[in-house]
């Protein structure tokens, strides 16, 4: 797996809409490295209740011993010296707070050395990139994009919908509001809504060079 990259720390960024495996690639990933004798350390933000605190899983019920935290800094001080890989679930919820951030901190690890894997939504419902996120695949040495399958007309889904009421959310509704497929669903392009979205609001990805620092605070 590993050697496509050079000695030592790498990052690697497992992205998609909700539903898509991602959860799934890092616990493969988790395992194939204890598997060769890696010491693997796992983390997942504490908001992220779907599962037991001290677990990540995925939606077919596959599951890995991870510790919550309430700020991506707080990871640096939970390894251990003889750690090798940290896995990291649902990325995307690390997207707001201070320095450092979780770019800031996959790349003091891997300077240490240590294989770092990250698994997150890039687009939020809105169809609006997490920063965090798309700043990781800009650093990371694989990006890897998965989709899922549009639970509409059964196109591969890139798309991340959202539900209140069984109807589409509004685009004004809170950015974060954790749930499964109770008020999530994967969309194609062509059946993804956001009803009331400002005119001119962002509908895909960032460009490569485009500029995705946030404003000042």
């Amino acid at each position: 797996m590993d050697k496509v990259y050079h000695r030592g720390g790498w990052i690697k960024v497992v992205t998609g809409p909700m539903f898509s495996g991602k959860t799934t690639e890092i616990i493969h990933h988790a395992q194939e490295a204890t598997g060769n004798g890696e010491k693997v350390k796992a983390f997942k933000h504490f908001q992220d209740t779907r599962c037991s605190p001290n677990r990540i899983g995925s939606h077919d019920h596959v599951f890995w011993k991870a510790v919550s935290v309430r700020a991506s800094s707080e990871i640096l001080d939970l390894i251990e010296s003889d750690t090798q890989m940290v896995a990291i679930d649902e990325g995307h919820f690390f997207e707001d707070g201070f320095p450092p951030l979780l770019t800031d901190i996959c790349e003091t690890l891997r300077k240490k050395g240590i294989k770092v894997i990250v698994a997150g939504c890039d687009l939020d419902f809105r169809v609006e990139p997490f920063h965090q996120m798309a700043l990781l695949q800009r650093l990371a040495e694989q990006v890897i994009q998965l989709k899922a399958r549009c639970t509409i007309c059964g196109a591969l889904a890139e798309y991340t919908q959202r539900l209140t009421d069984k109807q589409p959310s509004q685009y004004d509704e809170t950015r974060f509001k954790v749930g499964s497929s109770d008020i999530y669903e994967p969309h194609c392009k062509n059946c993804h809504v956001v009803p009331n979205k400002p005119p001119g609001k962002r509908l895909v990805a960032l460009a490569p060079n485009e500029d995705i620092s946030p404003p000042p605070r």
